[in-house]
């Protein structure tokens, strides 16, 4: 494509909104040859059918080889060492992995009874009262401010 023809050469173009076509149209964009549609209706294009052998090009494995010749691609050859046995631990019986031990039942026994003190109803209690404040905080700020109704404007 020469520079001529390249538009996106152009400055001051903004390449989002450039949806021209090179002009004139090169020979790697070849102009539609079908007749043109009535305006306003759109046809569908005939469908091009194309048909191969199925062969690969002539030069095409001096390129780049036989992809399913196992021959082709040689293994890296690892130094010959000793081949060792595998090694196979024992394996337990049948009969101690289906069946389970019976577990020992230990006698669950009653946590001792212990009153709590004075503390624990003082916490209580504090705990109560800082829920209730927060409570009528809370009904407090929706009251003034969506519930309470306007005043005329003076503070008598």
């Amino acid at each position: 494509m020469d520079e001529k023809d390249d538009s996106s050469n152009i400055t001051g173009m903004n390449e989002d909104l450039d949806t021209t076509p090179p002009n004139p149209a090169s020979e790697a964009i070849p102009a539609p040859t079908a007749a043109q549609p009535q305006l306003g209706k759109w046809e569908m294009p005939k469908p091009v059918f194309r048909q191969t052998s199925g062969q690969l090009p002539e030069n095409f494995e001096k390129r780049y080889g036989r992809s399913d010749d196992p021959a082709a691609t040689p293994a890296p050859e690892m130094e010959s060492a000793p081949e060792l046995p595998p090694v196979v631990e024992e394996q337990p019986e049948l009969a101690e992995v289906l069946i389970p031990e019976p577990e020992i039942a230990i006698e669950a026994q009653p946590p001792d009874d212990k009153k709590a003190g004075a503390a624990g109803v003082v916490f209580t209690l504090f705990g109560f009262v800082v829920i209730l404040t927060f409570l009528a905080v809370f009904l407090a700020v929706i009251y003034f401010l969506f519930l309470k109704p306007q005043g005329s404007g003076s503070l008598f």
